[in-house]
């Protein structure tokens, strides 16, 4: 099974309204990540650059599932095509032993998809 986090939820902290709540199980998957950063894609989100918000979601690492709450600041908001945004966000609290856990396992399935591709080269 693969790794992913699934968004379930996201507070804009200044004025606690909801900028996204899965409605019928429809949560929304991060579409990038890097060591400390998350980003998501969303229709209509209405937010600027600098706002602290909250995250709650769920971490899926092989066939384990954990809850996943974060505090993060609203680093960049880019528009991709007409009313969809990409959302980048900087984790400020976070749990930091559960998200080494996502990145090493990205990274391991990364690295055997690597070696596949060498694989069928003929590089190896």
């Amino acid at each position: 099974m693969n790794s992913t986090i699934k968004i379930y939820k996201i507070i804009n902290l200044m004025t606690e309204l909801e900028i996204f709540c899965a409605k019928n199980d429809q949560f929304i998957e991060i579409s990038e990540f890097s060591e400390t950063s998350i980003f998501v894609d969303l229709t209509d989100a209405k937010i600027n650059p600098g706002q602290l918000v909250s995250i709650s979601g769920v971490v899926q690492i092989k066939e384990s599932s954990h809850a996943f709450d974060a505090i993060a600041n609203l680093v960049k908001v880019q528009t991709l095509v007409e009313k969809i945004v990409r959302l980048e966000f900087q984790l400020r609290q976070f749990p930091k032993i559960l998200w080494d856990d996502f990145l090493i396992s990205k990274e391991s399935a990364q690295e055997n998809i690597d070696t596949l591709l060498k694989k069928i080269k003929g590089e190896l």
